[in-house]
């Protein structure tokens, strides 16, 4: 049998730290809503805002 050499794989270089918006997804486009708006990194936390915001409330 054949025996096969490790082989060792390189982590990737970690991108330098940069000042700006926390996210590379951040748009440069301002966001304007005229009846409300929600927003969140977790689906489910921007469903409930829109539950409250549809019950009256604000979020």
């Amino acid at each position: 049998m054949e025996r096969i050499a490790p082989t060792t794989v390189a982590e990737p270089e970690e991108p330098p730290l940069r000042e700006g918006p926390a996210s590379r997804n951040t748009s440069d486009v301002l966001a304007v809503g005229t009846n409300g708006m929600v927003g969140s990194a977790d689906p489910l936390a921007t469903q409930t805002g829109l539950d409250i915001l549809a019950e009256g409330g604000n979020a």
